[in-house]
């Protein structure tokens, strides 16, 4: 709900301002705290534009723009977007040759399946490897698993604001963000889990989405 993001924009703020009167009271901790003040700010800043990305994807259907694309060249951006995150945990992506041309929004599948890797990337095990495979009948399937866990069972992990973290900018709006995308292109998104692999399953049909009104 919008109180709870409100709630975590608060604290963060809160926090800002303490560091602030810390360094009010102690000029020579004013590095350290400045430090923690831009880090407070930008959370807060990251967690309004993912919520105002989220509402743009369904606030209007002129928001979505359909065209034939690969599916994976959209992945292929996505994972150059995510590299750096993943090489601080010394990650591998690999991707399958198999590609699809979908009719579809490159920017929101991009943007979904970016959103997908980063969550996989927190979860996952240093120095372990993410797999993204992709094949195609009357449906685009993109299975990517990683080795890890999730804190969350797979019936909350989609629902709006359910996060096992929020203190470390996992607000529980950006997974909600990509099964409004995915519905979006008339499909379905959804989750195994179990003691060592987290698999995510995105499901589009390749022959539907001419029920789409442009």
């Amino acid at each position: 709900r919008q109180e709870d993001l409100a709630h975590q924009i608060k604290s963060s703020l809160s926090a800002a301002m303490l560091s602030a009167d810390m360094i009010d009271n102690d000029i020579s901790c004013a590095k350290i705290q400045s430090q923690l003040i831009i880090e407070q700010l930008e959370r807060s800043n990251h967690m309004l534009n993912m919520f105002l990305l989220e509402n743009k994807v369904f606030s209007n259907d002129k928001n979505i723009n359909f065209m034939n694309a690969s599916i994976q060249n959209c992945i292929k951006n996505s994972i150059q977007n995510v590299k750096k995150y993943a090489e601080e945990k010394d990650i591998d992506i690999i991707l399958g040759d198999s590609d699809c041309i979908l009719f579809m929004d490159m920017f929101w599948i991009e943007e979904g399946i970016e959103t997908i890797l980063k969550n996989a990337i927190t979860y996952s095990d240093v120095h372990s490897t993410i797999h993204i495979k992709v094949y195609c009948d009357d449906y685009l399937h993109i299975l990517i698993q990683n080795q890890g866990k999730l804190d969350l069972n797979t019936e909350e992990i989609f629902t709006r604001y359910a996060s096992s973290d929020l203190s470390n900018e996992h607000y529980g709006i950006g997974l909600n963000m990509v099964k409004n995308i995915i519905e979006k292109h008339f499909g379905k998104i959804y989750v195994e889990n179990d003691q060592e692999y987290v698999i995510f399953h995105i499901k589009i049909p390749t022959t539907k989405l001419e029920r789409f009104k442009l």
